[in-house]
């Protein structure tokens, strides 16, 4: 984790190639107010939180973590130069200590918002298979016709569970759950006519 977090730290130097400077007694020309600064941090806590879940090599690791960075700073209208200058500045008046605690109390109440949200269930072949057939949508979705793709049939049947959501109840699984795993099934062919369904979870392993 360590490791991880001084990588990330050397990576927003050394991608923007910007010197610190070593001593500051005014405001920066480009000032960023303490509470626009503050969502700024609380940002790229965020942002380097999710790298530390990336999975890949260092040049992958640096390459996206660049990308992101300068997303972040264009959300903000800013340029790095122009943050790194506002973090000087916080730092040589003894506020950033106080503006870091206030960006972490923030993702702080964020978690607490999100403790009772319930975990994405993963929906399985069988579980949707009977879906389909307690909904009279099985043969809809099997039959290899030329008029609608896989795609254009999960649209109809994300609609018609749209307006009813509570037929959902019937294999234990919620909307949101449900548009999640519609939403990767996009991205595959119609396991219905292939003998692999890898596209879903096999059901002993849930």
């Amino acid at each position: 984790m360590k490791n991880t977090i001084l990588y990330i730290a050397v990576i927003i130097v050394t991608v923007f190639g910007c010197k610190s400077e070593n001593s500051m007694d005014n405001k920066p020309s480009k000032f960023i107010e303490s509470d626009k600064f503050i969502q700024i941090v609380y940002d790229i806590n965020v942002l380097e939180g999710g790298l530390e879940n990336f999975n890949m090599n260092q040049f992958e690791f640096k390459d996206t973590a660049m990308q992101l960075y300068k997303g972040l700073f264009e959300k903000h209208g800013i340029t790095y130069k122009t943050f790194k200058k506002n973090q000087d500045y916080y730092i040589l008046t003894d506020q950033y200590k106080e503006i870091t605690q206030k960006a972490a109390d923030i993702a702080s109440y964020e978690l607490e918002q999100l403790k009772d949200i319930t975990p994405i269930k993963n929906l399985s072949l069988v579980q949707f298979t009977q879906l389909l057939e307690l909904d009279d949508l099985k043969t809809f979705i099997e039959i290899n016709d030329t008029i609608s793709s896989f795609q254009e049939k999960l649209d109809s049947i994300l609609n018609f569970y749209r307006i009813n959501p509570s037929n959902l109840d019937q294999v234990t699984i919620d909307s949101l759950s449900f548009e999640v795993n519609i939403a990767k099934m996009r991205k595959r062919s119609n396991p219905f006519t292939r003998e692999e369904k890898s596209v879903f979870k096999s059901k002993k392993n849930e």
